[in-house]
């Protein structure tokens, strides 16, 4: 797989920002998560169905965006998607996505889950302290991410074909509709670290990365049906502290859920990485 790292990486500290099964957290004075459920089934256009050149160096097309994150401006107009559960969202903005297979939770777990999760809510209502917003990370986001870790379902996305197929969708139109800084192909859910250009909406990228691979893989792996769960999570970067936190937890990521070499694939920009590299050789 050529010009991407597959490769172990250090095991390090947790990322402090835990991720919801799925929704969106406003990441600003109180960072405060919202569950969310919002995704449009359409089928997306093909304008993705080309070849990627696959180079994780700068390339031409990606020197058109400005490499620099863009963190959220409070002051600034804040969207919201969803009627029931809301989806937080600001324009020309960087975030932290995690979007999963659809066999990657139990149905069981899951119900036990949301079910425990809705009395705990009725009892918290929002707005949270810390101390609630702890408790819920601790009670609720930890168990998603153990469940995503531990490997559960079929893991279609440990298949290099799957993988390489995610891979090209992420990276067509890189550098023009949006800037992916780092992003980890994990078994059976994808984590990704992303700019969108001015006037990109997150949701139609989503639709579109997951409806082109979904049929990319169905293809190559001589399958049908449901891939990609509808719903994901997505955080705005608040500041750098941020950004290189959440870089650093998808380097980390395979580690920590002690994937060989083989079974996950990991793309940064030349940015990420070099600063990546002088941040853990400081600590040599």
């Amino acid at each position: 797989m050529s010009g991407f790292i597959r490769t172990d990486t250090r095991r390090g500290d947790f990322l402090g920002d835990f991720f919801d099964f799925g929704g969106s957290t406003l990441a600003g004075s109180r960072d405060i998560p919202v569950p969310f459920f919002l995704f449009n089934s359409t089928k997306p256009p093909d304008f993705l169905d080309v070849p990627v050149q696959p180079n994780w160096k700068s390339t031409r097309s990606q020197q058109a965006m400005d490499e620099s994150p863009r963190f959220l401006k409070p002051e600034e107009d804040i969207s919201k998607y969803g009627l029931k559960l809301p989806h937080w969202q600001q324009d020309h903005s960087t975030y932290f996505l995690t979007f999963r297979l659809a066999d990657s939770i139990p149905h069981g777990k899951l119900a036990k889950w949301r079910e425990e999760r809705m009395i705990w809510m009725q009892v918290h209502p929002p707005p949270w302290s810390t101390e609630d917003e702890m408790e819920y990370h601790k009670r609720f986001s930890r168990a998603i991410e153990r469940w995503l870790d531990g490997g559960e379902g079929a893991c279609v996305l440990e298949e290099q074909r799957a993988a390489d197929a995610v891979r090209e969708v992420l990276l067509a139109k890189d550098g023009e509709r949006f800037l992916q800084h780092a992003f980890v192909v994990m078994p059976n859910h994808v984590h990704a670290l992303v700019s969108l250009g001015q006037d990109e909406a997150l949701d139609d990228l989503l639709k579109i990365w997951k409806g082109v691979s979904s049929r990319r893989i169905n293809l190559a792996m001589e399958r049908s049906g449901e891939l990609w769960q509808a719903n994901y999570f997505d955080r705005v970067i608040r500041d750098g502290e941020h950004f290189w936190n959440c870089a650093k937890y998808i380097r980390r990521n395979p580690t920590k859920a002690r994937l060989t070499a083989d079974r996950y694939l990991l793309h940064e920009s030349e940015m990420v990485r070099r600063e990546l590299d002088r941040r853990e050789r400081m600590k040599e």
